[in-house]
């Protein structure tokens, strides 16, 4: 692709850090003692972009609370047969929709993110396999927190949940696993938790799930997913689902509107914060970029949803100075599926809604918007079928490889993503600030006054 077009995002971008986010990240600050295992969930789809940095700080504030607590534990004597592996990850991160997501990456992002020391599964929660993965994996987990001579006994669980569970709790809970599922909305947390109780105990569903952002508003109580079992060392497995829990604030100029925006089109914040135009128009853009890569022509777009009259997009994508004919486009989809209002005329919102269910429902393929070094890949090989790179030389995956662990340690590496803060939070802050120091001094001059008498 010799050209580039330029997306102009809006000025603004909506913020959704709404009340019951505040209220969840309390409750799951306060219940995380409680727990033996964090499993965070993320979309297959944004690797990076679905990471919630504030979700982060928590999860490995807790880590090292657990650690040195554990620790103690041990110097006091209270359980000589127990040594703590502090290098052991205290959760397990878990890529969910792996079958809308490009394939290529997994193993990959596998490898990155494990030098971070971070254990991650890709998963399709309608597959058996992939949901016995993450039990296995989880309990591997627990167990690894504690270094013992043999599978945990009666008495390692019994320890923890003295100091984690309230007396009035039944034997059965208070003696199993605690597993909490978090993550940002709609990346499947409901859905991982109903799998785990599918394979783990054959019963139906018992959270809630929909399509759609923000669905879970509270944190729920403590599900089993696990039968006691060999694999689990005779206790049984519970899981806490949480709320989606956006970021404070995505950020500042277009590579934080890019993050919103693809969030947005995955159906990670509500649709109505944002102008369906504005979220089509984009979706448009990316997919001609990435159907201008060869073999593909950017005419498939308008081929894939049987489109009969249409702009022509491959002559959009040859010169990136020609407006993008996103209202044409979107008037061809609301004939096409006849959203007509009175009069014959199109209904461009129903056409916009359309074009993002279409993608979401993985019409146009596996595919993952975070860029990794996949899309320079293909643009060198003229690729974009998986199997197609997968008969190149080794050369070729090696240089594949080496893109995403490049980009995985450069996100990981910075601090850019956190260090964005709001207006209102920069002035929170100074508040905050002047207050301790005027406490300070009015303390400081107390104890003078005193001194003094």
């Amino acid at each position: 692709m010799t050209h580039q077009r330029i997306f102009k995002f809006p000025n603004t971008i909506p913020s959704w850090y709404i009340g019951h986010m505040a209220k969840a990240i309390k409750e799951i600050q306060s219940k995380l003692n409680q727990i033996d295992l964090i499993i965070e969930t993320r979309d297959a789809r944004l690797p990076l972009s679905s990471i919630n940095p504030k979700f982060e700080k928590l999860i490995q504030t807790h880590s090292n609370n657990r650690d040195q607590e554990r620790e103690q534990e041990y110097d006091q004597g209270n359980d000589q047969r127990r040594t703590i592996k502090k290098s052991l990850p205290s959760r397990l991160i878990v890529y969910n929709k792996k079958d809308l997501a490009d394939p290529r990456l997994e193993k990959p992002l596998k490898e990155a993110f494990a030098k971070s020391g971070q254990r991650v599964l890709f998963t399709n929660t309608r597959l058996d396999q992939d949901i016995k993965s993450v039990l296995y994996q989880s309990i591997e987990i627990v167990k690894s927190r504690y270094h013992s001579t043999g599978p945990l006994t009666s008495s390692d669980i019994n320890d923890q949940s003295k100091n984690h569970h309230h007396r009035n709790q039944s034997d059965s809970l208070s003696k199993g696993f605690k597993i909490m599922v978090c993550g940002m909305p709609n990346v499947g947390k409901s859905s991982l938790l109903n799998a785990l109780r599918r394979v783990g105990c054959q019963k139906g569903k018992t959270a809630s799930e929909a399509p759609m952002p923000g669905h879970t508003r509270s944190i729920g109580g403590m599900v089993k997913i696990l039968e006691a079992c060999k694999m689990s060392y005779g206790k049984s497995v519970y899981m806490i689902d949480t709320p989606g829990i956006m970021p404070i604030y995505l950020g500042q100029g277009d590579e934080a509107s890019a993050i919103a925006f693809k969030i947005a089109i995955t159906a990670g914040i509500k649709d109505s914060l944002f102008d369906s135009f504005d979220l089509s128009s984009y979706l448009l853009h990316i997919l001609i970029q990435r159907y201008s890569i060869l073999p593909h022509t950017p005419n498939e777009i308008s081929q894939t949803l049987s489109l009969n009259s249409s702009p022509d997009l491959t002559l959009v994508s040859s010169n990136p100075n020609l407006e993008l004919p996103i209202e044409d486009f979107l008037k061809s989809i609301s004939i096409r599926i006849k959203a007509l209002e009175k009069g014959a005329i199109p209904n461009l919102e129903i056409a916009s809604q359309y074009l993002l269910k279409s993608f979401r429902d993985g019409k146009f393929g596996r595919w993952t918007l975070d860029e990794l070094g996949q899309d320079e890949v293909d643009m060198d090989l003229g690729l974009t079928d998986s199997k197609e790179i997968q008969t190149n030389s080794n050369s070729t995956s090696i240089d594949f490889h080496s893109r995403v662990f490049h980009r995985v340690d450069q996100f990981l590496r910075s601090d850019d993503h956190e260090k964005f803060q709001s207006q209102t939070a920069i002035k929170m802050n100074e508040r905050r600030k002047n207050k301790q120091i005027q406490r300070s001094r009015s303390l400081s001059n107390l104890q003078k006054r005193r001194s003094k008498g």
